[in-house]
């Protein structure tokens, strides 16, 4: 009985329970009754958001995949979540964003197509903020070389995976 709690986590008022068909009969026994729980899955899907994260079953390989979710790329309109050139900021010192959000997407993501496509929305956004884009391909070299370990999860090890995935987050014509 306990095993299958063993998918379960919790972060202040969110919860997450994998896997675990018995889950909605305790909700009464974790939250107080004038708490009333939003269950974001309402069935047994493959699919689960947990705090900034979207877990995934991945059938074939029966493991999880794992990647950033951010509830406001659903909205309709465009929301401005980096820093821009044009504001009062030291550019020097914004762009240490992009390595900051190129650590996260490293940390949290599992498969390295979800990693291409987050890391071409991120260098999208900051190119559309007024950063140069070869100045973000000079920081993207700098961050493989101090977070290559990081990396290594997606067998990145070469010159000719940096080059792959400076093509892939830095293709001229999609940005």
């Amino acid at each position: 009985f306990a095993k299958m709690f063993s998918n379960t986590s919790r972060y202040i008022d969110d919860i997450v329970s994998i896997n675990n068909p018995e889950f909605i009969h305790y909700l009464n026994d974790i939250y107080p009754p004038n708490l009333i729980p939003t269950l974001q899955n309402q069935d047994n899907t493959s699919v689960a958001t947990f705090l900034d994260t979207k877990i995934t079953l991945n059938q074939d390989q029966k493991e999880f995949d794992i990647n950033l979710y951010d509830k406001r790329d659903d909205f309709n309109f465009e929301i401005n979540s980096f820093p821009h050139t044009a504001s009062n900021i030291n550019i020097k010192l914004a762009i240490n964003v992009y390595i900051a959000q190129l650590v996260r997407l490293t940390n949290v993501i599992t498969n390295v197509n979800d990693f291409h496509i987050k890391h071409k929305m991120l260098t999208t956004k900051m190119i559309k903020n007024g950063f140069k884009r070869n100045k973000l391909i000079s920081k993207f070299k700098e961050f493989t070389k101090k977070h290559n370990k990081k990396l290594l999860k997606w067998n990145f090890n070469s010159k000719k995976d940096i080059k792959t995935y400076i093509e892939k987050g830095f293709n001229q014509k999609d940005l």
